[in-house]
């Protein structure tokens, strides 16, 4: 199969120099030093902040705690797992991957539905409630999944939700995950489109939005196919998040 000329397709000389223009591509470090409320002069960057904070404050949708686990947010993330899970609980992956676990939001659904389970996990503190969890057919990897490296090929399934908000370089991350996934293998991926995001920017965060047409770009250049897309709506109409089901298609 022919690889399309997407630098063509864009009217861009280089790719590189469209990503490094786009919300891809985020220098998050101005994070740090704009939200001292939320880094305390702790934190030099975001990965340190999720590495080491106790982020369970204000993130633990899995025992309805927390800001996210409540209030606001707390529909949100009980939509997004139904639709999540509704849609892999017919699927027959053999290995799959999880990209920021939390405390298991996921991942309990997916040790009783499926045989081999990679969950990458940053945060300290989440890591430990992972492991006293004691799953049997569990691989726990604590590390930032944008400093490690899985063989090629290894997985056919990857899940990615409520992480690539906080990735400063999102295309170098896909063209990992393009790598780890076989061929046909599927990517499940969520993020903030920029109009919500407006929300978050007035509380500050470590959040951030990305224009879905700028990420759908990326998906034609590293050749994934949209088979599914869902949409997540407020009451005003504005779009919340958006999931995106992607098969990974042969180069």
């Amino acid at each position: 199969m022919k690889k399309p000329n997407i630098n063509l397709w864009l009217g861009k000389t280089h790719m590189d120099t469209f990503f490094e223009s786009s919300t891809l591509v985020v220098d998050l470090s101005n994070r740090v030093k704009r939200n001292k409320w939320l880094f305390k002069d702790k934190y030099q960057t975001i990965s340190e902040y999720f590495k080491k904070s106790d982020i369970s404050n204000w993130w633990n949708p899995e025992e309805g705690k927390g800001d996210v686990g409540q209030g606001l947010f707390a529909n949100i993330q009980k939509e997004k797992r139904k639709m999540i899970q509704n849609w892999m609980k017919d699927k027959k992956f053999k290995k799959i991957l999880e990209v920021g676990p939390g405390t298991g939001r996921f991942t309990d659904f997916l040790s009783v539905n499926f045989k081999d389970i990679t969950c990458v996990e940053i945060n300290d503190k989440f890591y430990k409630k992972l492991k006293q969890k004691n799953y049997s057919n569990v691989l726990l990897v604590h590390d930032d999944i944008t400093q490690i490296q899985f063989k090629k090929d290894m997985f056919d399934c990857v899940i990615l939700v409520d992480v690539i908000m906080h990735i400063s370089n999102i295309p170098e991350l896909f063209k990992n995950i393009k790598c780890w996934l076989k061929e046909n293998g599927f990517l499940i991926v969520d993020f903030t489109p920029l109009k919500w995001y407006e929300y978050y920017n007035k509380i500050g965060t470590v959040h951030r939005g990305i224009d879905k047409k700028e990420f759908e770009v990326m998906l034609k250049h590293y050749q994934f196919e949209i088979t599914q897309m869902f949409e997540q709506k407020n009451k005003d109409n504005i779009v919340q998040y958006l999931i995106y089901m992607l098969n990974n298609k042969l180069d």
